[in-house]
């Protein structure tokens, strides 16, 4: 006897499986610019830390050096990483290519659409040294931790990690939470009735006004601005529910001199973890025939993220590569 599960729809949190076994049960697992470098201290697993700042829409250089300490040695990849993902936001490989770096057997570049958008804002200069990763028009969602990873064809990988931080010019509004940290593009996920205490800010003189909005069912209550000396400020909290997934938070800079009253805009994206809101073991009858193939599927609707789903038969999970 076979089964296969874990075909997804294209519908967010709806998953089907199909098993073919006498009786299943089925359990889903919610599973240009301004660029100021400081040098830190050495680490012996993470390399130098160095600091970059850029500002808001002109191209930040993130450094990394390619040099291999011994003459001649080419590099074979460079991986870069951001925050604590595991998988690269931007990958340069040559394997393959070492005798041709320069002329027709060109490294691949790849760069992850989630991070620099299908017009690729990041792109690996090697012609510099060190080289460097560009990034045009950087938003405030670049700002984070990152980390370029060497691979040689010989000598040991080696790491560079660098901190880009991005300089808003003013007038020009930022979200954050109440550690400080920037709050742009998707955040979270956050837990279902969680609260997200977030501030909205921006400098000028005189300061603008500020101003919340949304799309999609926002449930939170802006407090007034205050202000002191050039700086505006505002809060907001948000329940992280179903009402508020997916729900974009935007803070806008306003000032009467402006047409539309509207200046500059930033926003960002509540992801929230949601459980299943219903899970539903679906058969072709009432009764199956003892030695006959008979299917199963398993819906689930309402979670985010997309459920893993597991299927058991008397008390043992069942896999692929474990028939009945």
């Amino acid at each position: 006897m076979w089964w296969w599960y874990g075909r997804r729809s294209k519908d967010r949190g709806m998953v089907w499986a199909c098993v073919s076994i006498l009786a299943s049960l089925c359990l889903p697992e919610t599973a240009g610019g301004l660029f100021a470098q400081a040098s830190a201290t050495d680490d012996e697993d993470w390399g130098t830390l160095v600091a970059v700042t850029a500002v808001r829409g002109s191209t930040a250089k993130l450094p990394c050096s390619i040099n291999s300490p011994h003459l001649e040695e080419p590099v074979l990849l460079v991986l870069w990483y951001k925050n604590a993902s595991v998988t690269p936001v931007y990958s340069y490989d040559s394997r393959g290519r070492e005798g041709n770096m320069r002329g027709g057997g060109r490294p691949q570049q790849w760069g992850d659409e989630e991070a620099w958008g299908v017009e690729q804002r990041a792109w690996f200069d090697t012609t510099t040294t060190p080289a460097h990763l560009l990034v045009r028009d950087v938003r405030g969602r670049d700002e984070g931790n990152y980390r370029c990873k060497v691979h040689f064809k010989a000598s040991p990988s080696w790491s560079q990690r660098i901190t880009l931080n991005i300089k808003d010019p003013p007038g020009f509004p930022r979200i954050q939470d109440e550690s400080g940290r920037r709050l742009e593009g998707p955040i979270g996920p956050y837990e279902d009735g969680s609260s997200i205490r977030m501030m909205c800010l921006s400098s000028g003189e005189p300061p603008p006004g500020l101003v919340w909005g949304g799309r999609g069912t926002l449930q939170g209550k802006a407090t007034s601005v205050e202000i002191e000396s050039n700086l505006a400020t505002t809060w907001m909290t948000v329940v992280a529910s179903r009402a508020t997934a997916d729900t974009t938070i935007t803070c806008s800079t306003t000032n009467a001199s402006v047409s539309s009253g509207i200046m500059n805009s930033v926003s960002t994206t509540l992801r929230v973890n949601l459980p299943p809101l219903e899970v539903r073991l679906e058969a072709p009858g009432e009764w199956v025939s003892g030695g006959q193939q008979t299917s199963f599927r398993c819906r689930v609707v309402g979670s985010s993220p997309e459920p893993v789903v597991q299927w058991w038969l008397a008390g043992r999970q069942l896999s692929a590569s474990a028939p009945l």
